[in-house]
């Protein structure tokens, strides 16, 4: 059985709020925690897009929740200095 694909796309330029930045990490993170990622039967993957679209986080690269979340903790809001 093939594994089930997740990819989050998230806004991270001026035009979005900053407000609600830890509210879509926090979403993320129990969605993450709640799925059978170390089984393998979920991937997930995340992309950001300000002026354009960046790959952070490719399909199946990261095999943990803690990896996931972990990588959540680098990516930079690109309407200010915050960090998702």
């Amino acid at each position: 059985m093939s594994p089930a694909e997740l990819v989050f796309v998230v806004a991270t330029g001026g035009s979005m709020d900053p407000y609600y930045m830890p509210r879509i990490s926090e979403f993320i993170t129990n969605l993450t925690l709640s799925l059978p990622i170390e089984d393998r039967q979920v991937r997930i993957g995340l992309i950001t897009y300000a002026s354009q679209p960046h790959l952070e986080i490719a399909l199946g690269a990261l095999t943990s929740p803690a990896e996931i979340i972990s990588a959540l903790a680098t990516i930079t809001y690109h309407g200010s200095q915050y960090v998702l």
